[in-house]
């Protein structure tokens, strides 16, 4: 697992989105599934 914040621009707006991701590893130590959650809400609110 991780924490970041993902900040890109989107429609004309800067937007900082914290993130989780989720890793599923393997038996060679290597990612097979990579799933990321966030709020949405948080985003939509930083488009208006």
């Amino acid at each position: 697992m991780n924490e970041r914040v993902d900040s890109f621009e989107a429609g004309g707006k800067h937007i900082s989105l914290p993130v989780m991701g989720v890793f599923e590893i393997d038996g060679h130590g290597k990612i097979k599934a990579w799933r990321d959650y966030f709020d949405l809400e948080m985003y939509m609110k930083q488009l208006r």
